[in-house]
């Protein structure tokens, strides 16, 4: 991944953790083409969320609403059904006008506290972590997965 782009670990970790509770998970990037650390991305996007999107593959970006419902259509929810996570206030707005509930990224532990508490989650995070997260934007749905 480029040197701009890099993910936060307490992201990470929750992305995880909320997985493990058995909610699904996804992420929506705007991101741009560049083979390499495209290829480097989407490997780590793909191991991580169960829904990628990404702007470039798409032709469309956040705040296009078209997104938001194209991500939940791939996640089988409702957007009432859904989380999002951003750190521009324009993309929030976005994401709430088509019925997500949304949350403004302003430091990683703010974002992971009020996740937590959206999900019903226990989100570990530490003060260390970097506080912007706009290589780890954010979708999740508020639907559990069916846990065989």
């Amino acid at each position: 991944m480029s040197s701009s782009v890099r993910p936060v670990p307490a992201m990470v970790r929750a992305v995880d953790t909320i997985q493990q509770a058995g909610y699904k998970t996804g992420v929506i990037t705007n991101n741009w083409i560049d083979e390499k650390t495209n290829k480097l991305m989407t490997q780590f996007l793909n191991r991580h969320f169960d829904v990628v999107l990404q702007s470039c593959q798409l032709g469309i970006r956040k705040p296009n609403p078209l997104i938001y419902r194209l991500a939940c259509h791939r996640l089988e929810v409702q957007p009432s059904q859904a989380v999002f996570l951003d750190d521009l206030g324009r993309n929030v707005r976005a994401a709430r006008d088509v019925g997500m509930t949304a949350v403004r990224v302003r430091e990683t532990h703010q974002a992971l506290r009020e996740l937590g508490t959206l999900l019903g989650v226990r989100l570990a995070f530490e003060k260390t972590d970097s506080s912007s997260s706009s290589s780890h934007v954010s979708l999740k749905s508020l639907r559990k997965r069916n846990i065989a």
